[in-house]
C-alpha cells in the first residue's frame, strides 16, 4: 500500500489570517473607548479639584484684603469691582487664573458684634459644569466662606 492510500481523508489546509481580519481594530476601538473615558474623567476631576482651591484661595485673600480696608462696601458688586484691581496689584485673572470672572460671585460683610469684636465674612461662589458625563454629580454651585474676626 502506497502512503497515500492509508490515510483516506486528504488534509486540510486551515487559513491562519482570514478568519482573524478586524479582530486588531475591533480591540482597539474597545480598550480606546474606555481609556479617552478615564482620562477625560480624570482631567475633569482635577479641573474640579484646581476650581475648588482656587475659590479657597481667593476667598481667603478677598477676606485679608477686606481685613486691611475696613471701609469697604459689603454689597458684592462692589466687592468684586474692589478686587478686580485696586486691592491687589494686577487683575483678577493673575490672581486666580482658572477661575472666569463672569460667573465668580464675591460677597462681604462685616457684623459689628456688642462686645466690640467685628467679624468679615467672605462668600465665593462658582458655578461649576463637569465636561464629562462621567462626573454629572459635580456640577453645580461651588462655594467657599472666610470668616475673619477682629
Amino acid at each position: 500500500m502506497s502512503p497515500a492510500s492509508s490515510n483516506p481523508r486528504p488534509k486540510r489546509v486551515v487559513p491562519t489570517r482570514l478568519g482573524n481580519a478586524g479582530v486588531t481594530s475591533l480591540e482597539f476601538a474597545i480598550v480606546a473607548l474606555v481609556f479617552l473615558s478615564l482620562i477625560i474623567g480624570c482631567m475633569d476631576l482635577g479641573r474640579y479639584y484646581i476650581i475648588e482651591h482656587s475659590l479657597r484661595s481667593f476667598a481667603s485673600e478677598a477676606a485679608r484684603a477686606a481685613l486691611a480696608n475696613t471701609t469697604m462696601s459689603a454689597s458684592s458688586s462692589n466687592a468684586m469691582s474692589y478686587y478686580s484691581g485696586q486691592a491687589w496689584s494686577g487683575s483678577l485673572t493673575a490672581i486666580v487664573p482658572f477661575l472666569d470672572p463672569a460667573i465668580l460671585t464675591l460677597n462681604v460683610s462685616q457684623n459689628p458684634n456688642t462686645t466690640g469684636v467685628v467679624s468679615i465674612d467672605v462668600t465665593a461662589t462658582y458655578q461649576f459644569t463637569a465636561i464629562s458625563p462621567i462626573w454629572n454629580s459635580l456640577n453645580g454651585t461651588l462655594t467657599e466662606t472666610t470668616k475673619i474676626s477682629y
